[in-house]
């Protein structure tokens, strides 16, 4: 996964390379190397991410903006636009997704977890695709709408990526990265 916005992050939180290496327990060249545009796994990413206190989507995407100053874009997040289209997996806080993952006991519950939220990502894809007929006119929200829950798919993924790893189960784990590369394009 490519953190295309991790040096703004760091600089944003006032840390060099060898600080940030340091507190999230990964190489200085790992770091160099992140910020150069080179992928990284996504259990690095997330120990980076958490050094800083961010997502791991805010490290692809997101501009390095503390949230209190954020500006707000009209209408409801991805995540409760999924919630209403009664997306479990989706719809879940980014709290309550990583305790569901924590929770997740075996290899055999990641990959039906990575499954299901597959199919919730179609379902949603369908979803979004009505929205588009019924809402011509709302372009940017729309374009907003679909940022959010590429994002939000990618943190699950990454999430449940993590967990297989954990587990050993590196054959799920490539799955699970391969799908995350095919958000990415």
């Amino acid at each position: 996964m490519r953190l295309e916005r991790l040096r703004e992050w760091r600089e944003s939180r006032g840390l060099t390379q060898r600080e940030l290496a340091s507190e999230a327990d990964v190489g200085e060249v790992t770091v160099a190397r992140a910020e150069a545009g080179i992928s990284v796994r996504p259990n690095t990413a997330h120990k980076m991410a958490n050094v800083m206190g961010v997502a791991v989507a805010d490290l692809m995407e997101r501009p390095p903006v503390p949230l209190g100053e954020a500006p707000q874009e009209p209408g409801q997040s991805g995540q409760e636009w999924a919630r209403e289209q009664d997306a479990r997996l989706h719809g879940m806080t980014d709290a309550e997704w990583t305790a569901h993952v924590r929770s997740l006991g075996s290899e055999k519950e990641i990959e039906e977890e990575y499954r299901a939220l597959t199919e919730e990502t179609k379902m949603l894809h369908v979803a979004h695709a009505a929205y588009k007929w019924q809402h011509p006119e709302d372009k940017d929200r729309r374009a907003a709408l679909s940022r959010d829950l590429r994002d939000l798919r990618t943190y699950r993924l990454a999430e449940l990526a993590a967990a297989a790893k954990v587990r050993k189960a590196d054959a799920l784990f490539r799955e699970v990265v391969q799908a995350m590369d095919d958000v990415a394009v």
